[in-house]
C-alpha cells in the first residue's frame, strides 16, 4: 500500500517575483486535497528552482534541467517515498534525465527512472490548469490510480459471431427486446486504416453492446458485408447508437451502402459536460466511466507497433479489444445522458447532436475539386512566392526567409530602429520582457511601418501557408477520385473549441480566407484565389454561399438591449459607418473612411473582449488615444457596457457563464481578478456568450436548410465556414435553394432549442457561381 509520495512539479509559478509564492496557492490547495483524500504523506519538490525559469513550463532548456537534477535526486532519496509523481514535461525530463520523453505515451503506467529507487508515474502539468480546468480531474485520477494500483483490465462477456457461423444471419435474442429510445454501443473496426475511400478498404467487424458488461462482435463475410439484422438495427431511428467520434462509423457505413441513424457521440457529450476537459477520446473516457476496463487497449497498441500497423493485425486478435470498445461506448453514453439530465444540459446537447448528423452527411458527400484549377493555382503560387522571396533577399541579403534566426539578424542589421522584442500585456506585467528577438506575426505587424520589406515577409508567410495547405495539401494529402471526379472530405469537430464553434481538418476550412477585405494589410492577389478550385459535383451545377452577416454584432445588440445598437441594426445599411456616425457625432454622409475603419475595429474588438492596448496596436496609435475611442464607443452604447460588466460580475461569482442556448464555459479562479489571468477569464466569458450564440444561430439555420433540401431537392450542404454554409446546387434549383436558405438562416426555428425571444433582424447574404471563388450576389425581390 502506497503511504508516501514525492510530487515533482516543473518549476516556479510565473508570479513568484511579485507574490513570493513559488507555487500558486490554487495548485497547493489541489495537491493538499488529493493528499488528504488518499491519506498520503507528500513531499513537494521542484525540478527547476531557478527563478529566471519561472513560468516557462515545457520550454525550460534541457541543460538547465540537468544542472538542477542532482539536487532533485538527492531530495527524493532523503524523502524515501513509495512512489514519485511527475507533473508535466519539465518534471518528466528531469526525473528520467531525457529530453525526448512523450508524456501522453507514459500516462497511467509505472516506470523505472535512473537513480530513483521507487516506481515513477506521470501526469499533467499544474500550469495547464489555468487554461484547461478540466485537467484537474485527470490529475486526481492519475494520482489515485498510482496510489491504489493501476487496474488490470477486467473484460466483459463478449460474443463473437463469424460469417461461417449459422447464427451469423440471425439476430440475437437481445435485439428483439430493445425498446424505442434505448441506447446501444456501436463501433466498427476497419481495414486497412481509417480512410473508407482507400484502396481495398473494407469493414472488418461491427461491435454492438446492449448492456454494460456485454458486447456482440460480428465479423463481416468474405466480401466485407454485414448481416441484415446489424444494418437494420443501425438504421433504426428509434434506437440510439453511441460511440466515440461516431461520424467515423457513419462515413464507413455509408461508404458501403449502409445507414446509421440517431447518434450519441461520446466526445461531443463530454464537451458539453465540460469543455475544458482536453481528453475526450474513448480510451480516456473509459477511465472515468468504466474503470474496470483500465487501459484495455495497451496490449493491442503494443501488437500494432510490433507488426507495423493495424492492417497487419489478424481479425481474431482484435475481437476482445473490439468488445471493449463496444461496452466502453455504452458505459460512457449511459453516464453522460444521466449527468446531462441532472445538470440541465440536455438542451445544448440536443442541438449539438442535431448539428452532428448534418456534419456527418457533409463529410460523406465531400466537396468537388477541379484539379485543373488546382494545377493552375500551384503554378501561380510558385511564381508569386518566388517574386516575393526575391524582394525579401534584395532588401535583406541572401537569407532563408523561413529561418527565424536569419530573418531576425537581417532585420536588425537592415532596419536600425526595429524592435523585435515581444511587448504583449503579459510581458509588461511580469516586468521581464523577452530579450530574444522575435519574428512572430504580431511583432512584425507592429513594426511594419519601419520598412517595406516587413510587409513582404508577412505576405510571403501567408502565401506559403495557403499554398502548402490548400493547394499542395489538397493534391497530395486529401484528394480522392470517384467516377472521374475529384473530392475532398473535410472533417468537422464539435468537441474542440471552448465556445462550441466548429473546428475542421483535412483541410482546415475555418482558416480559408473570407472575401477580400479592403482593409486587409496583406491582400492576396486575385489570381491566387484558392476558392476557384472548389466546384460543383453536378454537371452544370453551381456553388452557393449563404453568409449570416455580422451575426456577433446582432447578438450583442440582442443581449445588451442597447437602444442605439438596436437602432443601427434596424436601420440597415453599413453597420460600421452607422456606428461611426453615432460615435463621432457626424452625419452619415460625412463619416470618413478612417472613422469607419476605427469603429469597425472597435466593433470586433469589443466582441472579443479586447482593450486599449490591443486597439492601439491595431490602429497604430497610442494607448491613451485608443482608450479615448473606446470610452466614446461605450458612452454611445452604455447598455453594452452595462451588460459586459454584468457578465464580469457573474463569472467572478460562479466561475462559469451560460449562453442563451445553454452552453457553458467554465473557468479556474485566478489568483487575482486584477491580473492578466483575471482579465483573460472576463474576456473569454463575454466572448463565449457572443460567439456561442452567433454560432448556434447559424447551426439552427443550417439544420433547417439541410432538412428541407433532403426532403425536397437534389442540392445539399457541403461545407460550413465561420458563419456561412456552402451548398452544392443541382442544375435548375438555384432560385429555390437560395430563397429557402435565406429564409431559414434569417428566421431559424429556435424554439426547439429553448430560445423564443430573439427579436433582432438577421441578414443572410447569398452568392452563387460556377465555383466558390467566382460568385455573384443573388438579388431577392
Amino acid at each position: 500500500m502506497v503511504k508516501s509520495a514525492v510530487f515533482v512539479l516543473g518549476g516556479m509559478h510565473r508570479d513568484v517575483g511579485r507574490t513570493g509564492d513559488a507555487i500558486a496557492p490554487n495548485e497547493i490547495d489541489l495537491l493538499q486535497q488529493v493528499a488528504t483524500e488518499l491519506r498520503l504523506e507528500v513531499d513537494l519538490f521542484l525540478a527547476v528552482e531557478d527563478p529566471a525559469q519561472a513560468g516557462k513550463g515545457s520550454s525550460v532548456p534541457m541543460n538547465v534541467i540537468r544542472e538542477e537534477r542532482p539536487r532533485l535526486i538527492e531530495q527524493i532519496e532523503r524523502a524515501n517515498p513509495d512512489i514519485v509523481v511527475c507533473f508535466g514535461p519539465t518534471a518528466i525530463k528531469s526525473v528520467f534525465n531525457k529530453g525526448n520523453m512523450v508524456q501522453r505515451e507514459m500516462m497511467r503506467q509505472k516506470h523505472n527512472a535512473p537513480d530513483v529507487a521507487c516506481p515513477v508515474v506521470v501526469t499533467h502539468s499544474m500550469e495547464a490548469l489555468a487554461m484547461s480546468p478540466g485537467i484537474k480531474k485527470w490529475i486526481r485520477m492519475d494520482i489515485q490510480a498510482a496510489v491504489e494500483g493501476h487496474v488490470e483490465t477486467e473484460w466483459g462477456d463478449y460474443v463473437y459471431i463469424r460469417s461461417d457461423d449459422p447464427s451469423w444471419s440471425v439476430a440475437p435474442d437481445w435485439v428483439h427486446g430493445l425498446q424505442p429510445g434505448v441506447c446501444i454501443g456501436f463501433d466498427l473496426e476497419t481495414y486497412p486504416g481509417l480512410d473508407p475511400h482507400a484502396e481495398n478498404s473494407r469493414i472488418r467487424m461491427a461491435v454492438l453492446s446492449h448492456m454494460v458488461g456485454r458486447a456482440t462482435v460480428v465479423l463481416t463475410d468474405p466480401y466485407g458485408a454485414l448481416p441484415e439484422w446489424v444494418t437494420t438495427l443501425a438504421s433504426d431511428n428509434s434506437i440510439i447508437k453511441a460511440g466515440s467520434n461516431i461520424k467515423f462509423d457513419y462515413r464507413w457505413m455509408h461508404r458501403f451502402g449502409y445507414d446509421l441513424r440517431n447518434l450519441h457521440d461520446t466526445s461531443t457529450a463530454d464537451h458539453v459536460l465540460d469543455e475544458t476537459n482536453p481528453f475526450k477520446d474513448l480510451k480516456s473516457l473509459t477511465f472515468k466511466y468504466l474503470p474496470r476496463l483500465g487501459d484495455y487497449s495497451k496490449d493491442q497498441r503494443a501488437r500494432v507497433a510490433e507488426l507495423g500497423g493495424w492492417e497487419h493485425v489478424p481479425d481474431d486478435e482484435m475481437l476482445q479489444y473490439a468488445g471493449g470498445d463496444g461496452e466502453a461506448s455504452l458505459a460512457a453514453a449511459h453516464a453522460q445522458r444521466r449527468i446531462l439530465r441532472e445538470h440541465n444540459l440536455e438542451r445544448p446537447f440536443r442541438l449539438s447532436m442535431d448539428l452532428y448528423e448534418v456534419l456527418a452527411k457533409m463529410e460523406v458527400r465531400g466537396v468537388g475539386i477541379d484539379m485543373g484549377i488546382n494545377k493552375e493555382l500551384d503554378a501561380s503560387f510558385s511564381d508569386n512566392l518566388s517574386e516575393v522571396r526575391d524582394k525579401i533577399t534584395d532588401a535583406l541579403g541572401p537569407i532563408n526567409p523561413n529561418s527565424p534566426v536569419q530573418l531576425a539578424d537581417a532585420l536588425l542589421r537592415t532596419v536600425p530602429d526595429i524592435d523585435l522584442a515581444k511587448r504583449g500585456l503579459r510581458h509588461y506585467l511580469e516586468e521581464r520582457p523577452t530579450e530574444e528577438a522575435s519574428t512572430a506575426r504580431d511583432v512584425l505587424e507592429r513594426e511594419a511601418s519601419k520598412h517595406p520589406v516587413i510587409e513582404d515577409i508577412l505576405l510571403h508567410r501567408r502565401l506559403q501557408k495557403l499554398h502548402g495547405t490548400y493547394i499542395k495539401g489538397i493534391r497530395d494529402k486529401y484528394i480522392t477520385e470517384r467516377n472521374g471526379k475529384y473530392y475532398i472530405h473535410p472533417q468537422y469537430r464539435t468537441d474542440v473549441v471552448h465556445t462550441n464553434r466548429l473546428s475542421s481538418n483535412s483541410p482546415n476550412g475555418q482558416n480559408i480566407p473570407r472575401k477580400p477585405d479592403p482593409d486587409d494589410p496583406h491582400p492576396i492577389p486575385q489570381e491566387l484565389n484558392i476558392k476557384r478550385q472548389f466546384v460543383s459535383r453536378f454537371d452544370g451545377g453551381q456553388i452557393m454561399e449563404a453568409d449570416l452577416s455580422q451575426a456577433e454584432l446582432r447578438v450583442a445588440a440582442w443581449l445588451s438591449r442597447d437602444p442605439n445598437m438596436i437602432g443601427i441594426i434596424e436601420h440597415g445599411g453599413d453597420i460600421h459607418r452607422n456606428t461611426a456616425s453615432l460615435v463621432y457625432g457626424v452625419p452619415l454622409d460625412e463619416v470618413t473612411d478612417l472613422q469607419r475603419y476605427n469603429c469597425k475595429r472597435v466593433n470586433f474588438l469589443t466582441l472579443y473582449g479586447g482593450g486599449a492596448n490591443t486597439l492601439g496596436r491595431q490602429l497604430g496609435i497610442s494607448k491613451n488615444q485608443a482608450k479615448e475611442i473606446l470610452d466614446q464607443y461605450f458612452r454611445t452604447f452604455p447598455g453594452l457596457r452595462t451588460y459586459i460588466d454584468r457578465i464580469n460580475v457573474r463569472v467572478q461569482r460562479d466561475l462559469y457563464v451560460e449562453s442563451p442556448f445553454g452552453y457553458r464555459r467554465r473557468f479556474e479562479r485566478p489568483l487575482r481578478w486584477m491580473s492578466w489571468d483575471g482579465w483573460r477569464v472576463q474576456r473569454q466569458a463575454w466572448n463565449h456568450i457572443v460567439q456561442n450564440t452567433a454560432a448556434a444561430l447559424c447551426y439552427v439555420g443550417m439544420i433547417n436548410v439541410q432538412g428541407y433540401l433532403e426532403d425536397t431537392l437534389k442540392s445539399h450542404i457541403i461545407m460550413q465556414v465561420h458563419d456561412s454554409i456552402i451548398v452544392d446546387v443541382y442544375p435548375g434549383e438555384l432560385d429555390h435553394v437560395a430563397t429557402i436558405t435565406k429564409a431559414y438562416m434569417e428566421e431559424p426555428s429556435l424554439d426547439r432549442y429553448g430560445v423564443d425571444n430573439f427579436d433582432i433582424p438577421l441578414v443572410c447574404d447569398v452568392e452563387a457561381g460556377p465555383s466558390w471563388g467566382e460568385m455573384k450576389p443573388i438579388a431577392f425581390e
